[in-house]
């Protein structure tokens, strides 16, 4: 037999940005994988799984699917019942369980759901059963608070407890368990006042919201006395830094129901008023909106408040002073139109997503941070962008308009727009010095805006593409070679190529195919490969780097798309993209290329821009979205529509950085206009997990803690492994490395493996 220890290291090799969240958020439902469609409860757990209680089994999502528990006659360690109902995580990283048939802890280190016994807690199994969710809370010596009617109950699970219960083969482990009354109503009734929550607070000791108000368990007599709020039906939401309590307090409308017979009403379809208590005072909050239904805190310093279809989010000291809310989120999906429609939980995330349960529509994904990519003119694809010198706009499809600014939300007509003899409209592609407009058409010829009449002039035919130099020559490609215009002297030159080269044809149309270098170097992409020119006393050197199937330090491709210097020795290196084949670093001094592709992190093989950002990135454009790469540290960052891009396809040529630094890539639905420097991202750090393990394919149950013994027959395994982080799971990168049995040590460790986003080995 063989005794395998977990064997495999897995690290996650990229971060996330802080995502647009699409308008109406993600939706995760029964098509997707959800148990079923009524969310009584959610909760993030400390090791970065996401779990909801359904109508019909306890799910847990890893970021690509969901696992879901349910009961099985034969398991007497499987979960007890299928409609679950609250969620609590203790300090001991345990999870206790609501359910219609009483209450299950669940151990993540065997996955085993220890029951507690029917007879321990009658009032779980009466008939009270499933009709008002527990409330738990936990104290500083580990003791468990359950609120149950009228009843408050203290709830003592210790380890040496389930371990005597899994050594004897049992699911019941013996708790210790005591029973505190609520006080009597007032009057003759004979009934008792209704726990309806309970909550620990290290200022305040434990609290309990009640149908008369709040009230503490005094700890040395163990009885709730009165705190605050008498009369009125309360529960606690949660505490704020300052230590003040925030209490949801029945509306009047709603009080009749909570003073009469138990119900469910006020958790799920009844509104509130928010009120603050300090220890002393209790002070009503103006929320300044109609009747919230839900409300969650976010560490103590945010407050969430749904109502109806709206979802808003303030800071605490902003609410007090009646402040705005600072993220409002009004849905848009269709689903959440229905009259029906409601949230019953909500939770928020390390990465900040917040997560909505609902009443039979699944669960929805909403992130808060408002985009930093900004998109414009939508659903016209966009094949270039041009800026003249007062730092307006305009574009290859629009060139008939000037945008005031980035924003592109005003714009005149352009007075660039100019319609040459031929009868067919022209606009400049550069500027020279003195604020004139230059432009070559697809068939060579040049012309000339002039900067204040706007005039039209043309001269004689050029060549191919148009840049204009440091020198003042406005710059041109011919099959030939380099053709040069001097706008003083309106005289042209040629500075031909070496006779034997083969340039090829033309390889692009669009308008980037010359790029000038800090130094003044000419760097030619128009034919095959990429041609530099370096200006000589006789007129210019040249070498030509292309792709020799013979030699991997060469080009990996002859059409380049777009080339930039480096971001941190534009003396030393050139990058390219290559059509099909990635990014390309070309060591000016050497001519050695180092080659960059998918198998390195990238998206896409097709590179369409390349702009430099800060601090050494560069950004790229392609098929598949934006990337922003690190010269130096050769990480990337992949960004999708999911993240607000205007799509994931982008367009060649299509790329310019302005004056004032602005990025702007167009594609097929728009343009994406940023700043690098205003991007905020994800700085948390995921929890990576082994999610599915497999013998000869068959799936096998997988626990972190123990040993897997295997034959020596049984050689065919397969893993399955999710970083816990949400944001967009289809875009977190994985590698792994295999490792000897024992302590991680780097010399007896393998190389690592790159997987992309691949989270799956065999």
């Amino acid at each position: 037999m063989w005794r395998v220890f977990p064997l495999l290291c897995f690290i996650l090799i990229s971060t996330r940005l802080y995502a647009q969240a699409p308008a109406a958020g993600v939706l995760f439902s029964v098509n997707e994988g959800l148990s079923q469609g009524m969310v009584f409860d959610l909760l993030r757990s400390r090791d970065g799984y996401l779990w909801i209680a359904t109508k019909d089994g306890l799910n847990r999502y890893y970021g690509y699917g969901f696992e879901v528990f349910s009961p099985d006659a034969f398991d007497p360690f499987a979960i007890g019942a299928s409609e679950i109902r609250k969620l609590f995580e203790d300090s001991r990283g345990r999870l206790w369980i609501s359910h219609l048939d009483g209450l299950d802890v669940f151990l993540p280190r065997s996955g085993r759901f220890f029951h507690l016994p029917k007879p321990q807690l009658p009032l779980l199994t009466g008939r009270h059963k499933g009709v008002s969710p527990l409330t738990f809370a936990e104290t500083p010596d580990g003791a468990i608070w359950i609120t149950d009617h009228e009843r408050l109950w203290r709830m003592d699970l210790p380890d040496a407890a389930v371990e005597a219960a899994e050594k004897a083969g049992s699911a019941y482990p013996q708790y210790d368990i005591t029973a505190i009354e609520m006080p009597l109503l007032p009057g003759d009734s004979g009934s008792r006042i209704q726990a309806k929550s309970v909550f620990f607070s290290l200022r305040h000791g434990l609290m309990i919201g009640a149908s008369q108000g709040l009230y503490r368990l005094d700890p040395a007599t163990r009885k709730p006395l009165p705190a605050a709020l008498p009369g009125l039906s309360l529960r606690i939401a949660g505490e704020d830094s300052s230590g003040a309590l925030w209490l949801k307090v029945l509306t009047p409308e709603y009080q009749r129901y909570a003073l009469g017979s138990f119900s469910e009403i006020d958790d799920y379809y009844a509104s509130f008023d928010l009120y603050t208590w300090d220890g002393r005072t209790a002070d009503q909050v103006n929320l300044s909106i109609g009747y919230p239904n839900l409300l969650r805190f976010e560490d103590g310093e945010r407050l969430w408040v749904l109502e109806g279809n709206t979802l808003r989010r303030w800071r605490v000291e902003s609410l007090r002073r009646s402040g705005p809310p600072s993220v409002e989120w009004a849905f848009i999906d269709p689903l959440t139109k229905a009259p029906i429609f409601n949230g019953l939980s909500l939770t928020i995330d390390r990465s900040g997503l917040v997560w909505l349960g609902t009443n039979g529509y699944g669960i929805m994904k909403f992130n808060p941070e408002k985009p930093k990519f900004s998109c414009y003119l939508a659903r016209q694809t966009q094949r270039a962008i041009f800026e003249d010198p007062a730092g307006r706009l305009f574009t290859f499809e629009g060139h008939d308009r000037l945008y005031l600014n980035a924003r592109f939300h005003q714009s005149m007509p352009n007075p660039w727009y100019i319609i040459v003899p031929s009868g067919m409209g022209f606009f400049p592609t550069v500027f020279d010095s003195a604020g004139n407009g230059w432009g070559n058409t697809t068939a060579g010829n040049l012309f000339r805006i002039d900067a204040r009449t706007k005039a039209l002039r043309q001269f004689p035919r050029i060549g191919f593409g148009l840049i204009y130099s440091q020198k003042g020559m406005l710059l041109s490609a011919k099959v030939e070679g380099l053709m040069q215009f001097d706008p003083s002297t309106e005289q042209s030159t040629l500075f031909p190529f070496p006779r034997h080269w083969d340039t090829g044809a033309l390889q692009s149309v669009y308008s980037h195919q010359l790029y000038e270098s800090g130094d003044g170097t000419i760097w030619i992409f128009a034919f095959e490969g990429v041609i530099k020119a370096v200006a000589t006393d006789e007129g210019y050197a040249f070498i030509q780097y292309k792709n020799d199937p013979k030699d991997p330090n060469s080009l990996s491709g002859n059409t380049i798309l777009c080339v930039a210097d480096d971001p941190l020795e534009p003396h030393r290196y050139l990058w390219a993209g290559a059509k099909g084949g990635g990014l390309n670093r070309l060591d000016k001094q050497t001519g050695a290329v180092k080659h960059f592709r998918t198998q390195q992190g990238l998206p896409d093989n097709v590179l369409y821009g390349i702009l430099p950002g800060n601090d050494g990135y560069l950004w790229l454009s392609t098929n598949k979205g934006l990337s922003r790469f690190h010269a130096r540290d050769e990480t990337v960052k992949n960004f999708t529509v999911a993240d607000g891009l205007q799509d994931n396809e982008f367009n060649t040529g299509s790329y310019l950085k302005t004056r004032a630094g602005l990025l702007i890539f167009g594609g097929v639905n728009g343009l994406t206009v940023f700043h690098p420097d205003s991007l905020r991202f994800n700085r948390n750090t995921p929890q990576t997990r082994i999610v599915g393990f497999s013998v000869g394919n068959a799936p096998r149950r997988y626990l972190s803690d123990a040993l897997i013994n295997l034959s020596h027959r049984q050689n065919f395994l397969g893993f399955e492994f999710s970083a816990l982080e949400f944001t967009n799971p289809a875009q977190n990168r994985y590698r792994y490395q295999l490792t000897k049995q024992g302590a991680f040590d780097r010399r007896e460790a393998g190389d690592w493996i790159e997987l992309g986003r691949q989270n799956t080995v065999q």
